[in-house]
């Protein structure tokens, strides 16, 4: 399908995909440890996972991904992702990633209270 604008390539998609797993899983874990050390409650869990993912797409598309071009002289692709996605769609997944990040560790704090109150 080379050619056409779209089309897949093993190498480099792949690479693409774990990396962009592993970014959003470091995100995660620092989102964890902030909202520990803030001592957020369950339900205010879902709600910093908004700002959480607004603020993860202003990092990655103006600071993260133009540095990482420039580092590995990957160029436009990199550094314009967002904006030949279209910011409105990426803003969005990032946000729900936000949210998402929320319910998961919400689920997570209460099987530990549940673990830690069984435990004693």
């Amino acid at each position: 399908m080379m050619g056409s604008e779209f089309y897949f390539s093993f190498g480099p998609d792949v690479s693409g995909v774990l990396i962009h797993i592993m970014v959003g899983a470091g995100y995660g874990a620092v989102f964890a440890v902030v909202v520990r050390m803030l001592k957020l409650g369950s339900p205010m869990l879902l709600v910093a996972g908004l700002p959480w993912g607004a603020l993860v797409f202003l990092f990655s598309a103006f600071l993260a991904l133009p540095l990482m071009a420039a580092i590995f002289n990957s160029g436009d692709q990199i550094t314009h992702i967002a904006k030949s996605a279209g910011w409105g769609t990426v803003f969005t997944e990032h946000l729900v990633f936000g949210v998402v990040l929320g319910a998961l560790l919400m689920l997570g704090v209460r099987s530990w209270k549940r673990v830690s109150s069984s435990a004693v």
